[in-house]
């Protein structure tokens, strides 16, 4: 009979997160077929252990077996009672200090795709499938793209690495599961510094400026708009 809860369990838990589609706060999407393929394993695990649980021989265990049982599958029956009554989060702008905003971020990636769309353009959108590489370019090569319009998504971070007392937009980008996840993002100057809530998610437009910090010169955003919005449904980008 554990073994029938325990097992149960796991299906219904694993069933949850891909049916609600949370499996993407701890997993990039190509892997989730992974989960769906464990999923039915523990079904299949569960009926063939339902039946087991029917012969004669299961139902005539001794009471003090039963609590010798309990013992050897507690490892298990804790996971579970942790899995159901901690909610799932994902990452937020309490983690990036931890982590290290833009920490991660290399110029061994830069496409020319990426350098050649921006040099053609007077506007930069930044969107879930381009903002790595584009990133990566506004990084290493501010100069090229100061002055142009720029539209970014994210939830603001007020960090004192880069410019004491600075805001940036972040998003979490995630290469295979949350833990190898690296926060990347952009300083966004307003006229008001504390009109972004560290946390709070904005959709903001501005255009591109650079600042010089440690001898470098990084990119950064004036805001001429801002408006808050919802966290989407999918917080992080997902590098193909």
């Amino acid at each position: 009979m554990i073994r029938v809860a325990i097992l149960l369990g796991f299906f219904v838990f694993l069933y949850k997160l891909v049916y609600t589609n949370e499996i993407i706060l701890y997993i990039h999407p190509r892997f989730t077929g992974f989960i769906e393929s464990a999923c039915a394993l523990f079904f299949l695990m569960l009926l063939r252990q339902c039946w087991k649980f029917k012969k004669t021989k299961e139902l005539r265990e001794s009471h003090s077996c039963f609590h010798d049982k309990i013992l050897n599958y507690l490892p298990f029956i804790l996971t579970l009672l942790v899995a159901f009554l901690l909610p799932n989060a994902d990452l937020n702008a309490n983690m990036v200090n931890n982590r290290g905003l833009n920490s991660n971020l290399t110029n061994k990636s830069s496409s020319e795709e990426y350098r050649n769309e921006l040099q053609q353009a007077t506007f930069v959108k930044i969107t879930d499938s381009n903002f790595l590489g584009v990133l990566r370019e506004l990084t290493y090569h501010p100069e090229e793209n100061t002055g142009k319009s720029i539209e970014l998504k994210g939830f603001a971070y007020k960090s004192n690495d880069e410019l004491p007392g600075s805001t940036s937009l972040v998003r979490y980008v995630v290469g295979c599961c949350a833990a190898d996840a690296y926060p990347y993002g952009i300083i966004c100057e307003t006229e008001e510094p504390d009109s972004l809530t560290e946390g709070a998610w904005y959709e903001v437009q501005g255009t591109l400026q650079t600042r010089q910090v440690n001898g470098r010169n990084i990119p950064v955003i004036h805001v001429t708009w801002v408006a808050a919005i919802d966290r989407p449904a999918c917080p992080y980008i997902f590098p193909n």
